[in-house]
């Protein structure tokens, strides 16, 4: 009898869990992610353009005060506003991990932003969503860890390097066009397209840069003069110029087109990790040190212009942003993210993400509208970084990672407290209008 009761009772569980659609697997708990949508600023910025000159500083408009209507009245970050240090991407977002975990060392947005690519130290390409920060797909792309990753300029290609000196094209769609191994057999650092995407060129460990044609994938020229690794590769985004830095202390200048030596720059105590041309005016060239400095040079003077100082450790990464010209951000080797302004007198930063990483920042990438910034780190995951809205920076004492959720309930209380006491306000506006008081 009791072996009865006990198989009646299991055939009822059976039934009632096949009526609700159990198929034998662990259900989740779902979760929920924060997108960062870019819409409403734009949409914003449609409405107001036709009534006012935005670009003009008498039209600027001050930040809105901290309350729950402020954050539908922000527009884009390429709209000038009083307060820039308001636009800069210091609030955490999402961090995103690889299943399986291995350092990051490269990433890059796509052209169209959908989507965020990164190259992994055991040769792989993770694709993450670019509005949720969800993870999408991953492929095994190279056989060594992948060390350069850059997108041509109209977005119809993208080019990676590894530790072996192989370089491989890809389609925004993540199908391998072409490979061809490199006569360096090293590893390739950096990568830079010309303005018209015709060449590229590659520097590598053997202290040779190479000129590339884009079609045939053969050599056109070998630039050699550099006594030690090659860290870095950019291309002047207008003209025939070249800028590479080097494991020696130094920035040499080349002509691509006839492989002419231009000059060098010896303003560096140590490595040159990374070299940046300024995209949106051309003459600015930027370069980061492990001598913890960062260094701004014009090109129209060929001359150092100003020394940024305030890390306390190896400079590692640096990143211009895609449309301010006057606004960059660097990473160090303790983890830490700095915006600087170049406009500014006082050569230090002007915010600062304490432990942002747990590790050594090897790549940041800003999203092209400029309001958001990823971080890729030796502790083996990416962060994303976004504008904070309106008024939340008075609120903050310190920006910092480990005190988000007591700087989230801080604003959620000012937010809600401001809105308590506009809807007393308006009842009491109301009592009065209707003669309640008398």
């Amino acid at each position: 009898m009791a072996y009865r009761e006990f198989e009646e009772s299991d055939t009822h569980f059976h039934s009632e869990r096949e009526h609700r659609g159990y198929d034998g697997r662990r259900i989740r708990q779902p979760v929920q992610r924060r997108p960062v949508d870019y819409g409403t600023p734009i949409v914003k910025y449609m409405e107001k353009r036709i009534f006012y000159n935005l670009y003009d500083p008498n039209d600027m408009q001050p930040i809105p005060k901290v309350d729950s209507f402020a954050k539908s009245e922000v527009l884009p970050v390429f709209i000038p506003t009083l307060d820039p240090i308001e636009n800069l991407p210091t609030r955490y977002v999402h961090s995103s991990v690889n299943k399986d975990k291995c350092p990051i060392n490269v990433v890059s947005f796509t052209p169209e932003a959908r989507r965020l690519i990164t190259g992994t130290s055991k040769g792989e390409l993770t694709l993450w969503n670019g509005l949720c920060f969800k993870f999408e797909t991953i492929l095994q792309a190279h056989n060594s860890s992948i060390r350069a990753l850059k997108w041509t300029y109209d977005g119809n290609w993208m080019i990676t390097s590894d530790n072996e000196g192989i370089i491989k094209y890809w389609q925004p769609n993540m199908n391998n066009v072409k490979e061809f191994q490199t006569p360096t057999q090293k590893a390739i650092r950096g990568l830079a397209f010309s303005p018209t995407d015709m060449k590229f060129a590659a520097g590598s460990d053997d202290a040779t840069t190479r000129i590339y044609d884009f079609v045939t994938c053969q050599q056109e020229r070998e630039l050699t003069g550099h006594g030690w690794d090659v860290r870095d590769v950019d291309w002047h985004p207008f003209y025939s110029l070249l800028a590479t830095g080097s494991k020696e202390n130094s920035i040499k200048f080349w002509d691509p087109s006839s492989g002419a030596f231009w000059g060098t720059f010896h303003n560096h105590k140590s490595t040159v990790t990374k070299v940046k041309w300024n995209l949106v005016n051309g003459y600015y060239l930027l370069s980061s040190s492990r001598d913890q400095l960062i260094k701004l040079f014009d090109i129209r003077m060929f001359k150092e212009v100003q020394t940024y100082k305030g890390h306390e450790a190896e400079v590692v990464s640096i990143a211009w942003h895609p449309l301010d010209e006057n606004i960059f951000v660097s990473g160090d080797l303790n983890g830490k993210i700095k915006f600087w302004i170049t406009t500014q007198d006082d050569p230090f930063p002007v915010q600062t993400i304490e432990d942002a990483h747990e590790g050594s920042i090897f790549d940041l990438a800003w999203h092209p509208l400029g309001h958001i910034l990823c971080s890729a780190s030796n502790d083996r995951s990416i962060k994303f970084w976004s504008r904070h809205r309106p008024g939340e920076l008075k609120l903050i004492d310190h920006i910092s990672s480990d005190s988000l959720l007591d700087d989230e309930k801080i604003i959620s209380q000012s937010i809600e407290k401001e809105f308590v006491n506009q809807m007393e306000i308006e009842i009491d506006q109301q009592k009065e209008s209707c003669g309640f008081n008398n």
